[in-house]
């Protein structure tokens, strides 16, 4: 794939999120997400399943969701699409010339 031709397929805006664990006043835990980053990308839906869990039926929509290259990028991460949550679940970095990452991405599950 050309990254000339990705460029103008890139055109939703979606910010990348890490978590932070910040102690409570209880001594615990609080997670929360810090911005890491602003980009453009591509997103395609390649999958739908429904799975019955605790006796509720969640949906688990995988994407396809490619952008320019980002170093710091991890599977810790999670991408926010307009409030839709997507956590990462593997980057491939193609034939490894640091172009483009292809981000696979599960909607609709928890982190």
């Amino acid at each position: 794939m050309k990254i000339k031709d990705l460029s103008s397929r890139m055109r939703h805006r979606i910010t990348i999120e890490q978590s932070v664990n910040t102690e409570n006043e209880s001594g615990g835990f609080t997670t929360s997400w810090d911005e890491v980053d602003i980009v453009w990308a591509e997103i395609l839906p390649i999958r739908a399943d429904e799975k019955l869990r605790f006796g509720k039926v969640n949906a688990e929509i995988s994407h396809k969701i490619t952008i320019r290259y980002l170093a710091n990028l991890t599977e810790d991460m999670r991408i926010d699409f307009g409030g839709r949550y997507f956590n990462i679940r593997s980057i491939i970095n193609p034939q490894e010339r640091n172009e483009y990452l292809e981000i696979i991405a599960e909607e609709g599950v928890e982190q």
